[in-house]
């Protein structure tokens, strides 16, 4: 049998700072770091929730953020 690729959507989530400490006026990002995931732990990354089809993007969001 062929191995078969499989999509799965999911919702990333982009919080942003304005005006970084030390009066630099860049824009931060809220990155976390992976941990016990079994998928590139170490890694930093946006905040992201897989897409259920009865659930919608906005709740894959904001699961990971509340």
């Amino acid at each position: 049998g062929h191995d078969r690729f499989v999509v799965v959507p999911a919702s990333y989530v982009f919080l942003l700072r304005d005006g970084a400490e030390g009066g630099t006026g860049t824009t931060e990002v809220l990155l976390q770091l992976r941990q016990n995931t079994g998928y590139m732990d170490g890694m930093w990354d946006l905040p992201a929730g897989h897409v259920e089809t009865e659930a919608g993007a906005r709740r894959g969001a904001t699961g990971r953020i509340a």
